[in-house]
């Protein structure tokens, strides 16, 4: 018999918990965000401050008679100040699935990718072309999807555009790195600035952005062309496609 430490079960019951809350917090007008989930925001597993310190920069908090004892944050308020806090804290990371599902393209299969036959010409190529590279045919469709929903790609030299499009199709493969000097953040900063004008595209396009930059090898690649292909890979969706 295999006994379950109570402790255990505990933990499994707040978790079961805490994703209620955070589903129900998503759904909610404005948006909130949990008190752990903030905490996520910010790059940490804890943060004793934080209740004073978001209060500090004008962040609302809220209370409901449904979840007694928690604590809910605005989300969007709180998103713009995690932002500034891990721009000045480049050591810590903050994983975004929301909002990176927006931009991911999850294939059945991963590519493999040979160089010596990456043989297309550097500018000027055609989607025929590109897709040739790719050694699994089940790649062709999502690789479309990116190429129609980001025409930007066309821009970019084929071999950046095939680390790119690697990359964005599964951020969290650790296997595939590109290889080169990594360019310093603040220059993806400054064409996340160039690109967006109003505030609720400019906070979604950072933290999708900069996860990427921390979590991924896409720093090594001119910042003007990534930053535009992740922008209009997330002014779309399924809807449009």
């Amino acid at each position: 018999m295999v006994l379950v430490h109570p402790a255990t079960l505990k933990d499994v019951f707040m978790n079961q918990n805490e994703l209620e809350r955070r589903k129900w917090a998503e759904s909610h007008q404005p948006r909130l965000t949990t008190n752990s989930q903030a905490v996520e925001m910010f790059g940490l597993k804890t943060f004793s401050g934080l209740r004073a310190f978001l209060d500090k920069n004008g962040v609302e908090c809220y209370f409901f008679t449904k979840w007694t004892g928690t604590i809910f944050y605005d989300y969007h308020q709180t998103l713009a100040v995690a932002d500034v806090y891990l721009l000045a804290n480049p050591h810590l990371t903050r994983i975004a699935p929301l909002e990176l599902e927006s931009v991911v393209v999850r294939p059945k299969q991963l590519p493999r990718y040979n160089p010596n036959r990456f043989d297309i010409p550097e500018y000027g190529w055609t989607t025929e072309q590109f897709l040739d590279q790719w050694s699994i045919d089940n790649m062709k469709s999502p690789i479309k999807d990116i190429l129609k929903r980001a025409p930007s790609v066309y821009k970019m030299k084929s071999k950046d555009a095939y680390s790119l499009i690697r990359i964005l199709i599964d951020p969290t493969d650790s296997s595939y790195r590109i290889s080169g000097y990594k360019l310093d953040q603040m220059m993806f900063v400054n064409a996340i600035a160039d690109i967006t004008s109003d505030a609720s595209s400019h906070k979604k396009l950072t933290e999708v952005t900069l996860t990427l930059y921390r979590t991924t090898s896409i720093g090594t690649l001119d910042p003007s062309h990534v930053v535009r292909v992740i922008y209009e890979l997330l002014s779309t969706n399924k809807k449009t496609r």
